[in-house]
């Protein structure tokens, strides 16, 4: 997937795509957020996208890494990971492998730790079943 085509995907896990997206669950071998991070207005909707997607009967007990892109970090009115973390209640997730990273899809800037992080953590997890 291209970079400028993240957001497409993104915007497909809610509304009418939504059940094409639930179809792929059982196959999940990870999960990748991606939050718009100078729009905290709408984070509320992405925790409930985020609660939603975890407690889904083909992902609420599977143990995959969550990543968590805290994307337009470069524009002014950006929200720090921390406010995201808070916001989007990621401390309630205690019993998943998650981390959260900030990010900039235009610049590739924080991409490269985050697929690290992540790709580690799916090799972990790959090689426990």
């Amino acid at each position: 997937m291209h970079l400028c085509e993240t957001n497409k995907y993104c915007e497909c896990l809610t509304g009418k795509l939504r059940g094409a997206w639930e179809k792929l669950y059982k196959r999940c071998d990870g999960i990748i957020f991606v939050l718009d991070s100078s729009d905290p207005l709408r984070f509320a909707v992405a925790k409930e996208e985020i609660v939603m997607t975890l407690s889904h009967e083909d992902i609420d007990h599977k143990p995959v890494p969550i990543l968590f892109l805290a994307n337009k970090m470069d524009l002014e009115e950006a929200v720090d990971c921390v406010s995201c973390m808070k916001a989007l209640g990621l401390d309630e997730f205690n019993n998943r492998r998650w981390q959260i990273y900030s990010s900039n899809a235009l610049t590739g800037e924080g991409l490269t730790e985050a697929m690290d992080w992540f790709t580690g953590e799916m090799k972990k997890c790959m090689s426990r079943n």
